[in-house]
Order: structure tokens, then C-alpha cells, then sequence
């Protein structure tokens, strides 16, 4: 039941933001939605890699439905929102609702359901996987991206069987859902107790609501980055975000300054797991007032 209400105050918040956004308010950011297609998909690639000469390609594994009369698109680029970019003057975003919300007020609310069944499990919705298939260049020994998680989940259901989550994987994608556990073993974008990153997660990768700062969303985790050893040649990268448990309440990540490194001790220097970057990251861009 409180679901339901929330949601009914979203579609009303969406209504507004319509009417607001014909009286022309000004915006944090410019975000450019992404098609469901194979340019979509480069665009997104283009806006996250540090050197997008290392992509070889990039494709949709999975997308919610796209409405034709009333398109919603779940990813996008944007220019500057929240802790990125963290490279370059772009970065990527991903989400299981509406990509163009992600710079409105948090007086509004992210909940746009796509539609999208499950299909890795049984509690899996609005899912989105991103693979990008990546030449490390020669002498490289570690991949590390920059990246934030937010959700309108924040902070009402912590702790619930609503676990949205973001996931991270290379080489292959295997993670599963079930009931409202998450498995996946290939993910490389953990907390500190081993955990996808999600609502749920805890320490130096907890959620706050002064995190969100300037975004639609509830919570935000800090500016985070992850590592994994890469081996020589081309590796593919899956990029992974998904509603657990309904379609209600979405969450996004944003994600920027994918690289490769040449370490010297890939055990010690390019340690698995999400974590705060070494410096401090910046302060979340402020939003509309």
C-alpha cells in the first residue's frame, strides 16, 4: 500500500515536472537519452571511457521496453550532475526509470516502471546490461572505473526485500536474482561485506541523502571507484542495473572514467571491490532551487 502511494505521488510529481518544464526552468544538467540501439549504446561507451579509441564495441544485453507513443528511456550522457564527471566533460548514466529525471528536484519522485520482466531470476525488473567489449592497450594489467549509486529506494526501504543494485563484471555476466537475495559472483563492484552495491550497502560505500544532493533521488552513495586485473587483448565489460522485488522507486548510477592502468602488483594495487577514490571526491553539483 505504501508502494501504491508513492507511486501515485510520482506520476504527480512527473505531471508537474511537465508543466514545470513548459514554463522553462533551469536545469543542473544536459542530459542526452540513449537509444536502444548499437549508437546508443557507443554513446554511452564514448561518454564513460577515459580513451574511447579502446572500444572495439558496444551493445545492449538487455532493455526494458520502449513505449513507442510515449518513449522512456532508461540511459543516457550527461555533461555535470552530482560527483561527475570524473574525466573528460561527460559521463554515463543508467537507470531503471526515466534517465531525463535524474536532474530534477528531489521534491520529485524517480518512480517510472517500464515494464520490464525478469530475466536473470525471479525478482529482476526494469533491467538494463550494458557490454562493452574493450582493447586494453599493451602492457595494461588493470581496469578501474569511477562511478556514484543512487535511488529513490533511499532511505524508506532499507533493509527490504526491494533491493535495487548496480553490478559490475568482466569477462562474463552471471548474476541471478532470487526472492530477494542477489547473487553474482563475477562482480567486482562490491561493499565491504561482499555485497552488490544497492540501497543495503554499508561502510565507506553507505548511501546517504546529502550524497543526492542536486539529483531526483532519495540517497546516494559517495564518489566510488572499482578495480579488477584485466588481461592482454580485447575483454568485455557489463555494466549492470536493475528494480528488485517491483518496478517502483528507480535507481540510477552514474558511471565515468573507465581506464586501463599498468600496475606493479595487481593483487596488491588493483584489489576488487568498491571503494572512496585515494583524494577526496568533490562536493555534489547543487540542483534546481
Amino acid at each position: 500500500m505504501i508502494r501504491k502511494h508513492l507511486r501515485a505521488l510520482g506520476l504527480l510529481a512527473i505531471f508537474v515536472g511537465w508543466s514545470s518544464a513548459a514554463a522553462g526552468p533551469a536545469f543542473a544538467a544536459a542530459i542526452t537519452p540513449a537509444a536502444n540501439t548499437g549508437s546508443g549504446a557507443t554513446a554511452l561507451a564514448q561518454a564513460m571511457l577515459a580513451d574511447p579509441s579502446r572500444l572495439v564495441d558496444a551493445t545492449f544485453v538487455a532493455h526494458p521496453p520502449t513505449d513507442v507513443e510515449f518513449p522512456v528511456l532508461p540511459t543516457g550522457t550527461s555533461d555535470a550532475l552530482s560527483f561527475l564527471p570524473t574525466s573528460g566533460g561527460t559521463f554515463g548514466i543508467l537507470t531503471s526509470g526515466d534517465v531525463s529525471q535524474a536532474d530534477q528536484p528531489e521534491t520529485d519522485s524517480a518512480d517510472v516502471g517500464l515494464g520490464g520482466a525478469p530475466i536473470r531470476g525471479d525478482t529482476d525488473q526494469d533491467v538494463t546490461i550494458l557490454k562493452l567489449d574493450l582493447l586494453a592497450p599493451a602492457g595494461a594489467n588493470c581496469l578501474r572505473l569511477d562511478f556514484a549509486f543512487y535511488s529513490e529506494e533511499f532511505p524508506t526501504f532499507v533493509g527490504s526485500s526491494f533491493n535495487d543494485a548496480f553490478i559490475a563484471e568482466l569477462g562474463t555476466s552471471s548474476w541471478t536474482t532470487s526472492g530477494s537475495a542477489i547473487s553474482a559472483p563475477n562482480n567486482f563492484a562490491f561493499d565491504p561485506t561482499g555485497d552488490v552495491i544497492s540501497i543495503n550497502s554499508t561502510g565507506a560505500t553507505a548511501m546517504t541523502a546529502g550524497n543526492a544532493t542536486g539529483t531526483v533521488y532519495g540517497g546516494a552513495s559517495p564518489q566510488l571507484e572499482a578495480a579488477t586485473p584485466v588481461p592482454s587483448g580485447t575483454s568485455s565489460l557489463y555494466l549492470s542495473i536493475f528494480d528488485q522485488g517491483d518496478g517502483a522507486l528507480d535507481s540510477a548510477v552514474f558511471l565515468d572514467n573507465i581506464r586501463f592502468e599498468t600496475v606493479g602488483n595487481p593483487v596488491v594495487e588493483c584489489v576488487p571491490g568498491a571503494a572512496p577514490p585515494p583524494t577526496p571526491g568533490p562536493t555534489p553539483t547543487p540542483g534546481p532551487t
